[in-house]
């Protein structure tokens, strides 16, 4: 089985939280990152429909190489 991490938990927006189940939320989505972009389908690294101009910006301790090690290269790139 392989499990795919999505690329929102290397990102300095990223937030997650627990109500009735967990909720991931960052600042582009408070209310919840649309599925496409936590199952891998959407790289958020470009903007993406309802992110009011916010997308991924990777933590200070990984750098663009690295999120592209695991990632690939940024779409349109």
């Amino acid at each position: 089985m392989t499990t795919i991490v999505p690329l929102c938990v290397f990102c300095k927006h990223y937030r997650e939280f627990e109500t009735d189940k967990p909720v991931r939320a960052c600042s582009a989505y408070p209310n919840g990152i649309p599925k496409e972009i936590t199952d891998g389908k959407v790289d958020h690294r470009v903007p993406y429909r309802g992110d009011g101009g916010v997308v991924f910006e990777a933590y200070d301790r990984f750098g663009d190489e690295d999120v592209a090690d695991l990632y690939g290269a940024k779409e349109g790139a």
